[in-house]
């Protein structure tokens, strides 16, 4: 279902949703850019880095609804200005959730990074910084009217950080190590995996075909409908088909963040290009236009390829039998070994390699730096 079509949005309210719209949409990029950087570094990803990185994202996602839907609009200033910059806000709860909300950022930092307390803190209050400029410029035109900055709100973003680093130092000898191993990334991917790509594609194609449908409509308020399916077919055809066509691993960039590959099952080297139309319009063209559509069976059809897939003994979707192809992790059919494990192999005498693969950072730490 279209925001345009669910008459959620009109040609007023274009600009407000351009912008929210644009930033999930840059959202659901840079999770892809950062799900390509851990298979990258560290290869196959392990079930708690899995729970890690998507409450992260998850994390992302929040702070940016929160930069937006939780500013503290004056009433009334529509018809009255509001000062731009005001030193104390004199607001205890405004505070109370500044700090509350960048208290993951620090908790983060130290569990998953394992940055300190300074860097964490100066990182909260820059984005806390960033949050109130957002909100100064009315967040181009998503709120009715500037919000006025406040310096002591950063300054609370900063405390909050060091309270969740803090906890975080607690918490490392109870919860699991957070930051990975590199490990090869070359047995078959797992269903869940497999998902997760094709949900990646299905949220970027779906705010691709809204930002293209709002577009149109802030432009020609006569749009209507029309635009929502200039929408699709301009996001399906680049997303869906262009990217796999021009890929060695033929996949499209939610499964490519992943690191898949879809290979021939009689060679195990990479498909044809037939091969990707098919995958398309088997899968992941119905699944998208019964999701965008809102009918009655968007609902049965994850289910059902799901259950394809579950009881077929090599683990292959429907797409996979129809086309003759399966999917394979990248580094099993292109090869290559994830950046840390070069490092290790390039490690110096006086390092052992399973230092140097498992540092987050650039350098290898010993295990008890904060």
């Amino acid at each position: 279902m279209g925001v345009v079509t669910a008459g959620w949005v009109d040609a007023e309210s274009a600009r407000a949703a351009l912008v929210l719209l644009g930033g999930a949409f840059a959202l659901v990029l840079g999770a892809l850019a950062h799900l390509a950087n851990e298979y990258r570094r560290y290869g196959r990803m392990t079930a708690w880095a899995a729970v890690v990185n998507t409450l992260m994202i998850g994390y992302a996602a929040g702070l940016g609804a929160f930069a937006v839907l939780g500013a503290p609009v004056p009433a009334g200033c529509a018809a009255a200005p509001v000062p731009p910059l005001v030193l104390l806000s004199g607001d205890a709860a405004q505070l109370g959730i500044a700090a509350t909300a960048f208290a993951p950022l620090g908790f983060f930092a130290r569990y998953r990074f394992r940055r300190g307390i300074a860097l964490s803190a100066l990182l909260a209050a820059a984005a806390a910084l960033a949050v109130e400029g957002l909100r100064l410029a009315a967040a181009f035109g998503a709120l009715p009217c500037p919000v006025p900055a406040a310096a002591d709100r950063p300054l609370a973003a900063a405390l909050g950080a060091a309270a969740g680093w803090l906890l975080a130092r607690l918490l490392t000898r109870v919860l699991p190590r957070g930051w990975p191993s590199a490990i090869v990334d070359v047995r078959p991917p797992g269903l869940w995996r497999r998902a997760a790509g094709h949900l990646l594609d299905a949220a970027l194609c779906w705010l691709g075909a809204q930002l293209v449908a709002v577009a149109l409509l802030a432009a020609r308020p006569s749009a209507g409908a029309d635009g929502e399916v200039a929408g699709l077919a301009l996001t399906v055809a680049v997303a869906l088909v262009l990217v796999p066509l021009v890929r060695r691993d033929r996949c499209s960039p939610g499964r490519a963040a992943l690191h898949l590959a879809v290979v021939r099952t009689a060679t195990w080297r990479p498909c044809g290009s037939v091969a990707v139309l098919v995958r398309l319009l088997v899968f992941q063209l119905p699944l998208l236009l019964a999701a965008t559509a809102s009918s009655g069976w968007a609902l049965p059809l994850p289910a059902g390829y799901a259950l394809v897939a579950q009881l077929h003994p090599g683990g292959r979707g429907l797409a996979g039998l129809l086309s003759g192809t399966r999917t394979q992790t990248r580094a099993a059919v292109l090869g290559g070994l994830p950046t840390r494990l070069r490092m290790a192999a390039r490690a110096p005498v006086g390092a052992t390699r399973t230092e140097v693969a498992e540092a987050p950072g650039q350098g290898a730490r010993p295990p008890s730096a904060a």
